[in-house]
């Protein structure tokens, strides 16, 4: 009986022959049933990825695990991306966390996006980023949603106050809230600091794993280092199809034809084209021969 070595397989016909499994792959059944991926890997249908599926996130065990179920897809089982239907994505500025809600918590409301937004500083409830439907105490609801005060003591540029923590600001000037101190103080400026986005009237911190942001909290533009942007988001593993650009900080696609890459190899190609050298090829290279199963070109003998 043929017994093949670690990392091939045996092909049954009338001339039994070890074939190398997938790129990634020590150990496999045939060349689209991996049992145990290289170090780094995750075993996916079949085949090994640097990334999860979708609903599933990259633990530290170095396997994929499921969301929770109030999520539609995570980079942790803490942190939501998006959410599953009927639910709203909420950050949370004290943790960093971004989670979903069924309900948008007080002073929140949600937006056409599936976010929950901050009201205005002076508002205790909203129905949209300009309009409140209930005031702080010491505030009058106008009958277009404002709520006003009386106050003249407050601090330079802001419209009304608490004490000496403004709650809304004179344009074009915007509010922003520090909670670096034990006790959260807002005051008015020019321009949002890095971290931050203006929102309206406020500036509002860019959601956990963001350098910058744009529009809302979500739409990143620039990542903390570990973290790779795809699409406005920040993410831990870039899913499959893409590799992590360790210059960029980004998920690159992966190249043409090729449906699994790591660092710009090409692990596995599109079906009609075949592997060679970390590229995809409808015939192979000159000096390469088609393997058997039709899959992968391998190098001629010398």
């Amino acid at each position: 009986m043929t017994i093949c070595p670690t990392g091939t397989y045996l092909r049954n016909d009338d001339q039994p022959e070890c074939i190398a499994c997938s790129s990634g792959c020590t150990n496999c059944t045939s060349y689209s049933s991996c049992t145990k991926c290289s170090t780094g890997l995750n075993l996916i249908n079949g085949y090994c990825s640097s990334g999860c599926p979708s609903g599933n996130y990259l633990n530290s065990y170095q396997s994929c695990s499921v969301c929770p179920t109030s999520c539609a897809s995570c980079v942790n089982a803490i942190t939501c991306t998006s959410c599953a239907p009927n639910f709203f994505l909420f950050f949370n500025s004290s943790s960093g966390n971004t989670f979903c809600l069924s309900n948008c918590s007080t002073t929140f409301y949600p937006d056409t996006s599936g976010w929950c937004q901050k009201c205005l500083p002076t508002c205790t409830s909203c129905i949209s980023s300009s309009t409140c439907s209930s005031c702080l105490s010491g505030f009058t609801l106008s009958s277009i949603g404002i709520c006003t005060n009386s106050s003249t003591n407050c601090p330079t540029n802001c419209d009304s106050c608490s004490g000496q923590n403004c709650l809304r600001c004179n344009s074009p000037y915007l509010l922003i809230t520090s909670s670096t101190t034990a006790t959260a103080t807002s005051s008015c400026v020019l321009n949002c600091p890095i971290g931050y986005y203006p929102n309206i009237f406020t500036c509002d911190r860019c959601t956990s794993g963001c350098t910058a942001c744009v529009n809302k909290e979500e739409n990143c533009t620039s990542c903390t280092t570990g973290l790779y942007l795809l699409n406005q988001k920040c993410i831990t593993n870039c899913p499959v199809g893409y590799y992590a650009s360790a210059t960029s900080l980004t998920c690159q696609p992966c190249s043409q034809y090729c449906l699994n890459c790591q660092n710009n190899n090409c692990m596995i190609c599109q079906s009609g084209y075949y592997l060679s050298s970390g590229s995809c090829y409808s015939t192979c290279p000159i000096g390469t021969y088609l393997s058997s199963t039709n899959i992968q070109c391998y190098s001629c003998p010398s």
